[in-house]
């Protein structure tokens, strides 16, 4: 009986066993989460004072059945953690050198069993509330009553004025705020003389808990530029371009900036606000000072905790005139911001412009930059850099394949058509959404040193002047401007064109019935009649150079113009440096030389080494760039039949509106605006049309 019951006992023992052992389960396999920190931003305004820069950070985590878990990082460097599977929140507290928390942040998240998960804690300013030191110092003197205002604003509305006496010569402050909630607050600040703004500022500046932010202004005369030092944070606000960063205008100018933000803008023109919210500035200053100036822009975006912000300048000159031409603006390549600058390329070394039949775009061809620019240009102040298509400086080979880019001409349909005098080539160029792009390219023996290019009416076809070859090329082009063929239309030969030599020079009339070809190896005009329907040329007569006056000889004949009646052709002769104006007769329809003007004589100077000209839309205005170094843009007034009146000329040492050896130059199809080129610069002058 007693033995029984042992075996009994035995069995319900085991059984026990065996049941525990039933329930047991393995252990779920640990998650893994690697952490983060956001603490520093990718822009600083100024350096980071040690009592407020995050020094390390320690983690605190709570996660399922109260499982609890810490680490820490000295350097900000990620950190891994191995977890149980679950819920989990993880807070995180940054500690200044000194071991005080100045910034916090905290993360929840569920990890699944052997999941890995990357997640990043953003350390924001510990809520409370901090203080702002602001001084200022002068650099050199100014007579009168000085003074500063201004104020700072935070994200929630709320103003704290600023106004002081400057102080001494060696300038004044430190004003101190307190009690100012942390977060973001935007600075507004002005420098007066006698009461009157003369500069100021607008920017964001960030506020920590139990901190002090040190402000430090320095204003600079006679321009009374100003400068600032911000002593920020780790946790920096970020700046933006403002574009373009830097303006160069003559005074009366209106002018237009842009920002990458669309919400919650605040502009200012030296500190004052202005009443503009969007991402556009248009901004006239009224009345302008009197004499040289510059002018600082801001743009302050948002009332976030972390305000961005982003600048630019104006620097105003006095306007610059020649006849019914006023200065404008003056672009620089190497001037403004590293993206404008890319966009610039086509500047280098630029030996032409071309305007977009509406007018909206501008195009240069930089044959030494071996790159192509496209503008926005609908006005002086008003001028973007959008887009560029080809190499660096001195690069011969490209994605796109482009090289050399020395004549330029747009198609009615908006796209462009570009050749190359050193390498024989013409390219087909999109100027769509994207901005530029190589959509064809042709390298032929008709091309061979091609140096001129006019396009037929209906953009069909374009006509090359090919000097290396002794032909005019004809270019087929598709409905959609992309180059097909390239054949020869005329060339040298028997009969009426055995003296056909180094043709450099060409202009289509309106109508597209004739075609006007320069010739440097015989000194002549070619007239070709031309068949709409067939594309090709059939010579009409030839005029050499005993038909020009003596005085102004046809030597080299580089640049013909046709007038928009095709009733006048104009003549430019490089080594004849003279301008040649033929009119048509009405009998015998043919062209003869009615008038001339020769740099270097009777007053008339400024193209000694004629490169351009350009003719006005409503044939009143002549305008010629030579490119020597005592050579300038001269005007003529050729609205009356038969005449070039001189109306004067405009040198680069007169001042800075115009580039030194300028090369190129094209009035807008309104005729309100002549664009001129040089080597990295591009003016605007404004055409008075009354």
């Amino acid at each position: 009986m007693q033995k029984h019951f042992y075996f009994a006992l035995v069995a319900v023992i085991l059984a026990l066993i065996f049941a525990i052992a039933g329930c047991r389960k393995d252990p779920p396999a640990p998650a893994t989460l690697i952490l983060g920190f956001g603490t520093r931003s990718t822009y600083a305004k100024s350096f980071m004072p040690e009592e407020i820069t995050i020094s390390s950070i320690k983690i605190e985590g709570q996660g399922p059945g109260g499982e609890k878990v810490s680490a820490a990082s000295t350097d900000s460097a990620p950190i891994e953690l191995s977890l149980s599977p679950g819920s989990w929140l993880i807070a995180a507290t940054g500690f200044n050198a000194k071991g005080l928390a100045v910034a916090s942040g905290f993360l929840e998240l569920t990890l699944g069993p052997s999941e890995c998960q990357t997640k990043d804690i953003f350390l924001a300013p510990l809520a409370g509330e901090g203080s702002v030191s602001l001084s200022w110092t002068l650099s050199g003197s100014l007579d009168g009553v000085l003074s500063i205002e201004g104020s700072l604003t935070s994200s929630s509305g709320a103003v704290v004025p600023i106004a002081a006496p400057f102080g001494s010569k060696a300038g004044g402050g430190p004003l101190r705020f307190e009690a100012l909630g942390n977060g973001g607050w935007k600075l507004e600040l002005r420098l007066l003389k006698d009461g009157t703004a003369l500069c100021g500022l607008a920017d964001g500046v960030i506020v920590a808990a139990g901190m002090e932010t040190k402000l430090s202004v320095l204003f600079k005369p006679p321009e009374a530029a100003l400068s600032l030092s911000l002593v920020l944070p780790d946790y920096a606000a970020t700046s933006f371009s403002v574009e373009p960063s830097l303006r160069r205008v003559s005074r009366g100018i209106s002018l237009l900036f842009r920002a990458p933000v669309s919400e919650g803008i605040s502009w200012y023109a030296e500190g004052v606000p202005l009443p503009c919210s969007g991402p556009e500035l248009r901004y006239a200053p009224s009345p302008p000072p009197s004499g040289p100036f510059s002018l600082r822009i801001d743009c302050v975006a948002g009332r976030a905790s972390l305000p961005r912000s982003g600048s630019a300048q104006a620097s105003i000159r006095e306007t610059q005139g020649l006849g019914g031409l006023a200065w404008g603006e003056l672009i620089d390549k190497d001037s403004g911001s590293a993206a404008s600058q890319a966009r610039l390329r086509g500047l280098g070394d630029c030996r032409d412009l071309a305007w977009s039949a509406d007018g909206a775009y501008l195009a240069t061809a930089g044959k030494g930059a071996n790159a192509l620019s496209l503008l926005e240009a609908p006005a002086p102040g008003a001028v973007f850099p959008i887009s560029c298509l080809g190499g660096p400086a001195g690069s011969r080979f490209c994605e796109p394949r482009l090289l050399s880019p020395s004549i330029l001409r747009f198609l009615p349909n908006g796209s462009l058509l570009a050749l190359s005098e050193s390498e024989g080539a013409a390219y087909s160029i999109s100027c769509g959404g994207e901005g530029l792009s190589l959509t064809g390219s042709l390298c032929t023996a008709c091309l061979a040193g091609a140096k001129d290019l006019a396009v037929s009416p209906d953009g069909s076809c374009a006509y090359a002047a090919a000097s290396g070859a002794d032909a005019i090329a004809l270019l087929s082009l598709s409905p959609g401007g992309t180059l097909v063929g390239a054949s020869a239309a005329a060339a040298k030969g028997a009969g009426t064109l055995a003296s056909f030599s180094r043709p450099g020079c060409l202009a289509l009339s309106p109508d597209g019935a004739t075609l006007a070809v320069g010739t440097a190896g015989d000194d002549a005009i070619y007239f070709f009649d031309r068949d709409g329907s067939t594309k090709g040329l059939a010579f009409r007569s030839r005029l050499d150079k005993a038909a020009f006056p003596a005085l102004a000889p046809l030597s080299d004949p580089c640049f013909l113009a046709f007038s928009r009646d095709g009733a006048s052709l104009f003549v430019l002769s490089y080594y004849g440096r003279a301008i040649v104006r033929l009119d048509r007769d009405p009998g015998t329809g043919l062209l003869s030389p009615v008038a001339s003007a020769k740099s270097g004589l009777s007053g008339v100077m400024g193209f000694a080494y004629p490169k351009r000209l350009a003719l006005s839309s409503d044939n009143r205005l002549l305008a010629i760039v030579g490119s020597g170094a005592e050579d300038g843009l001269a005007l003529f007034d050729v609205g009356a039949t038969g005449r070039l009146d001189y109306k004067g000329s405009l040198l680069p040492e007169a001042g800075c509106a115009l580039p030194p050896r300028p090369s190129a130059l094209a009035f807008s199809p309104d005729g309100r605006v002549l664009a001129v080129a040089a080597d990295g610069y591009l003016s605007f002058f404004m055409v008075n049309t009354q």
